[in-house]
């Protein structure tokens, strides 16, 4: 691939978003990125219900906003843009949270007074888990893609940590075959990643 190649595939997937009616763009960004935006709302404070809102109000704030997102790296990566994005929806369910309830959610309110705009610990989760997050999504992704005998050695050989022989007689198949489907699997989930990490960082 040459480097116009791979400038073109980095930017790509960002601009495919700003097509809004590119239902399958969405449907990726969607899956590959829910549970990041959920897990760094509950990290925040947030209950089940409040998070599963903020999800909702990312990726509505995103599909109103990507038409002004310039993919200049210099100024900042679609990884970072998001990360904001969702921050602020998480403020402002706190503030929801408070307006709906003033003494129900005395402690949301407390919470809210000591509140640093910045919300660190998001931040700080979104660094540390933003690659588990993306494997997570990845693994559902190649699960549909590869043959299940593959990704049911994959998932003993890594998973449930087993040996390629334990593996082979649990599964009545060659020691042979185990090794070609763990490549199969992994050949699939990096090729996936990549991709990832290419179209959004």
């Amino acid at each position: 691939m040459t480097a116009l190649d791979y400038n073109r595939t980095r930017t790509t997937l960002v601009v495919g978003l700003k097509n809004l009616e590119d239902q399958r763009i969405w449907n990726r960004f969607f899956d590959s990125y829910w549970k990041l935006i959920y897990h760094a709302a509950i990290q925040a404070g947030l209950k089940d219900a409040d998070a599963q809102e903020v999800v909702q109000e990312t990726v509505i704030s995103v599909t109103k906003n990507i038409k002004d997102f310039d993919y200049d790296r210099s100024k900042g990566s679609f990884k970072g843009w998001l990360m904001k994005t969702t921050k602020w929806k998480i403020m402002d369910q706190f503030r929801k949270i408070q307006k709906k309830n003033t003494r129900e959610c005395s402690e949301s309110s407390e919470f809210l007074e000591n509140l640093s705009t910045e919300l660190p610990e998001v931040e700080k989760y979104w660094e540390n888990n933003w690659q588990q997050e993306l494997l997570q999504s990845a693994l559902v992704k190649v699960k549909e893609q590869v043959k299940p005998i593959y990704y049911q050695v994959y998932d003993m050989l890594i998973r449930k940590e087993m040996k390629p022989k334990e593996v082979s007689s649990a599964l009545g198949i060659k020691t042979d075959q185990v090794y070609l489907a763990k490549h199969r699997v992994a050949e699939a989930l990096k090729e996936i990643i990549d991709e990832m990490n290419s179209g959004w960082q």
